[in-house]
């Protein structure tokens, strides 16, 4: 286990590479910003790894109220650690992996490099190109969490479903679609592309529920028509604005 600062806070972590990477797409490029006019955002992050994050909900949206959700035990560690070192409070754990249902599943998670931020639910990760080992872990669905971020902060809405679930996004969508549409104002998620999943099925499914959708690649907006590959999700929900 390494340790390092990060502006004001301190990071543990296992993998120096993996961390920072993660740095530089969680804080140098801002990938989780969202407009909010709530001093106190309710944020569920799913697939929160070992709480980057977290950290940057919590300087962007210092009154955030969190649920992070982490599977891969080894990382779940680390993102306790990180949160509990920082003093960090509002702030829910859960070892889980986010499903359309509850149950077991076997999550692939990297052999040779320990670089966990990339488990999928498909087997050789969502590329196909990993030497992975499966591993099992504990699911719940997404409306399980999204209840336990009214219960647990009192609140009437979600002002941000962030989700890095690495190719089980699709299932997980289709299964929240009331909830989606009646409780979550804002949707960051990340698309991986395989065999299991279809983007534009996706997209149709939020434009059904009302929500205004915006398709990102590298950073740059594009349209549907030209998405290849990984690809990031802001989605907004008309029917809450």
């Amino acid at each position: 286990m390494e340790k390092t600062k990060l502006g004001n806070y301190i990071v543990y972590y296992e993998n120096s590479e993996e961390y920072h990477s993660l740095k530089r797409d969680v804080f140098a490029e801002n990938s989780y910003e969202f407009e909010t006019d709530n001093p106190s955002p309710v944020i569920i992050d799913a697939g929160a790894n070992i709480g980057l994050s977290v950290l940057y909900f919590k300087k962007m949206y210092p009154g955030s109220k969190i649920i992070a959700i982490e599977p891969i035990p080894g990382n779940y560690k680390l993102l306790d650690m990180n949160v509990f070192e920082n003093n960090i409070t509002d702030v829910f754990t859960y070892p889980f992996a986010v499903s359309n249902k509850t149950n077991d599943i076997e999550l692939h998670t990297d052999a040779e490099n320990n670089w966990h931020s990339t488990a999928s639910v498909v087997e050789g990760n969502w590329t196909g190109t990993q030497n992975t080992i499966p591993i099992t872990v504990a699911t719940k669905p997404l409306s399980y969490f999204i209840e336990q971020a009214l219960t647990q902060f009192d609140a009437q809405y979600i002002d941000l479903l962030k989700m890095d679930i690495e190719g089980a996004e699709q299932a997980v969508l289709t299964q929240g679609r009331k909830q989606l549409r009646e409780k979550v104002k804002f949707i960051n998620c990340e698309f991986h592309p395989h065999q299991g999943q279809n983007i534009q099925k996706m997209v149709r499914t939020l434009e059904e529920l009302k929500f205004e959708v915006t398709l990102f690649r590298k950073g740059k907006e594009i349209r549907l028509e030209k998405v290849n590959g990984l690809t990031v999700i802001e989605a907004k929900n008309l029917n809450l604005t």
